[in-house]
Formats: structure tokens, sequence, C-alpha cells
């Protein structure tokens, strides 16, 4: 019998697949790729930012971190308990007119220029309000055990180098050894903490820098005393980087009167922004950014029993994303010093304000109430310490993450006589 034949095929075979056929099956295959690679594109993109803020907020726990370590060490006026006993309780700190002020406490601004070099502080007394000002802090501290013992180590092997003497490296270090072993209490050491611009992305990054001395005995010197130190030819801090890329760092601190950081600095009710705990009469009248409302005068610093240190401090710090992260809003078009509105492009990546929000424009913060397609207003120019200037379009839009910290202050004392 003739076996069957298909027709367009030889005999006993199944027909092949047509050519639209074919078509089709390559027209799904290339669909299924193309949703494929967008959803594996995706869901690279979503892990990425997920990493990213991840990153973004581990590094700003630890800046909070970095931020406070000092503060949490402040060491106690003069080193010990103040009692209720007012007769004679400082006799013995008194060698001859001068108060000993082992634990002064001092919190200011320091004035910078656009490109970031500090400005002399008479120079800024003229026209504050064109400089750009950012936080220092001076204080005595109780130093970690390890930090403690460097700096013992460096102070004695400096002594011995001014003294000519010549030891071997073994001698030397079972004479530290020795030495170490002997120390019952650690002694107090004075730290100085500033901010201060580094001139990259044209000014909006900022470094916390750090010096740290072993406390001297004698009042002459010491950075916690003098009015401004940084401008000593010798002897002033020698800072090392502490934190970088930094967007802001600010600080308030609570006084008896304060009944919220939330209130505006510098109130009746509200946080201070400057302090010296001595209230020696250190800052200016009317100055607009050095304010203590507390201060007294010069008189003040002989009568440690008017001496006073907030109850808390609020630290607030801003951390930025790397330069080179997705989404990034940028100027559309230039920014005059004193427009009231900014033209952005990808605005999808700027924060909803709630009622308000804050961004970065190379050293300028600006906060806005309205945001609305690609526009800002309701804008409130020169922020935290910075001034209004003009900026280029396609200038970079910074955002960053924002901790806050309130840190209760054990040693928080108030006025006992004023």
């Amino acid at each position: 019998m003739r076996g069957r034949i298909e027709r367009g095929g030889r005999p006993g075979c199944a027909s092949g697949f047509t050519l639209l056929e074919l078509l089709l099956v390559m027209g799904i295959l290339a669909f299924f790729f193309l949703f494929l690679t967008r959803f594996l594109t995706e869901s690279l993109r979503i892990w990425q930012t997920g990493e990213g803020q991840a990153a973004l907020e581990a590094r700003c726990s630890a800046a909070l971190a970095h931020a406070s370590a000092d503060l949490r060490r402040m060491a106690p006026l003069l080193g010990r308990n103040y009692t209720t006993g007012r007769s004679g309780l400082f006799a013995a700190y008194r060698p001859g007119d001068r108060v000993s002020t082992a634990g002064r406490f001092r919190a200011d601004f320091l004035p910078f220029e656009p490109s970031g070099k500090r400005t002399p502080g008479e120079a800024a007394e003229g026209d504050p309000g064109r400089k750009d000002w950012f936080p220092r802090i001076r204080m005595v501290i109780q130093p970690a055990p390890m930090e403690a013992v460097r700096l013992l180590r460096e102070k004695w092997i400096e002594e011995w180098r001014k003294e000519g003497r010549e030891s071997g490296e073994a001698e030397l270090e079972n004479e530290l050894r020795l030495r170490l072993g002997e120390i019952r209490v650690f002694p107090l050491a004075e730290v100085c903490l500033r901010v201060r611009p580094t001139g990259e992305e044209d000014g909006a990054y900022l470094v916390l820098e750090r010096a740290v001395r072993l406390l001297e005995d004698e009042g002459g010197g010491r950075w916690v005393d003098d009015l401004d130190p940084d401008d000593r030819e010798r002897g002033g801090p020698r800072y090392e980087p502490l934190l970088t890329g930094l967007l802001h760092l600010g600080y308030l601190f609570k006084s008896q009167y304060t009944t919220s950081f939330d209130e505006a600095p510098g109130s009746d009710r509200g946080p201070e922004t400057c302090w010296d705990s001595a209230r020696a009469g250190g800052f200016p009248d009317g100055h607009p950014v050095l304010r203590f409302g507390l201060d007294l005068d010069a008189r003040s610093l002989s009568d440690p029993l008017d001496d006073i240190l907030p109850s808390a401090v609020r630290i607030e710090v801003v951390v930025d994303a790397p330069p080179g992260a997705a989404r990034t809003a940028r100027l559309r078009s230039e920014l005059g010093e004193r427009d009231e509105e900014i033209l952005v492009d990808r605005p999808e990546s700027l924060p909803v304000p709630k009622p308000y929000a804050w961004i970065k424009i190379r050293s300028e913060w600006i906060r806005y109430r309205s945001l609305r397609g690609n526009r800002l207003s309701g804008l409130s120019r020169g922020g935290r310490g910075t001034r209004p200037r003009r900026h280029p379009a396609g200038a970079r839009i910074h955002v960053g993450r924002t901790g806050v910290l309130v840190l209760p202050l054990p040693l928080a004392r108030e006025s006992w006589n004023g």
C-alpha cells in the first residue's frame, strides 16, 4: 500500500513552521527578553538605591556618634562637685586674682569667605551678614583610656627630647611602661572641634576637625580660655579631620530657660546657639550670629559660682550621597542672589515640603515651602549660617540625609547667683 503524501512535504513527514509563525514566535521571545531586561534593570536600580540609602543612614548615624563623643566625656567644673556651702569653697582655687577654669565650655562660630578661607574676626565685624559662619566648640573632657595613654606618651617623649636624653627604643618603651603603670587617674584634656568648608563642590562640602591635648596645670595658653586660639602663631590647635563629606553640622544648647528646641534660637524660651560656661562677656552685643543670652561681663570670669552648663545639646548633621548618585536634581536656569523661585531638572529627587524642606546649592542652604512641577517657591535664602549667593545653571542641588540627636548632659548646672 502506497504511503500517504502530505501536501507540501515529503511522504510520511509533518510540515515545518511557516514564516509567519516563526516571526510571531521570535516577536514573543523578543518581548519576553525585553520585559525581563527591564525588570532586572529596575530591580537592580531599586537594590542599588536601597543599598545607597542604607549606607547613607549608617554614615549619618556614625556622624552623630563622632560629633557627640567628646560631649559625652565632658569633665565637671574644676574637676569636683559643687555644694551649697559658699563660704571659702573656692579658696584653694584662687592663686592670686586668678580662678581656675578647668571645666570651661565654650561654643561660638567662625566666619569664612565664599572661597572657604577663614576671615579674621575684626574683618567680619564690619559686615557679618556677608560671611558664612560655622560652629566651633572648646571643652574639657575626661579622655578615653587609650587616648589618654597616647597623649601621655607623646608628652613624655617630647619632654625627653627637649632634655636631650638619648635612650634606646627598648629602654624608652620600658620607662614609658613603668610611668604609665603608676598612673591611677588619667589627667583631663581639652578639645577643640571646628567645622570648615573644604572647597569641594564649590563650597558645598564641610569637614569636622578635632584637636586635643592634655590640660595643663597653669591657666595661661589654654584653648578653652583664649578668645580665639586659632589666631595664635604658636601653641594653637593642630587639627585632624574627624568627619568629611558633611553638608551641615549644627549645635543648639538648652539652658534653664529653654522650653523646647523648636523655639526660635535666642528667644526667651528658645535654645542658645553659642555658650560660655564662665559667662565672661566674650560675645559682642547685638551681633547677628555670636549671641549668648546668658552672657554677663568680664568680671564673671573671676566668680566660679555663676558658671553654668547646658542641660542638653541638640546635634544636627546632614551627610551627602556620593557625587555620582542617580536622579540628582540640578538648576535649570541661573539663580540670582535675590530670586524667590527656583527652576529645577529632575524635581522627583527633591523632598516634598512638610511644611518645608531644605536643599543646598553650592555653599548656600535654602528652605522652600512649595514644590509644584519643576518650580520651588516660598524660599528662605541663606539658612544654617550661610548667605545668599548667585548660582549658575546646571549647579547640583544637594539634599543628603539628616540626622538629629538630643544629648542630655549630666553636668548641667544652672546659675546660683544670677
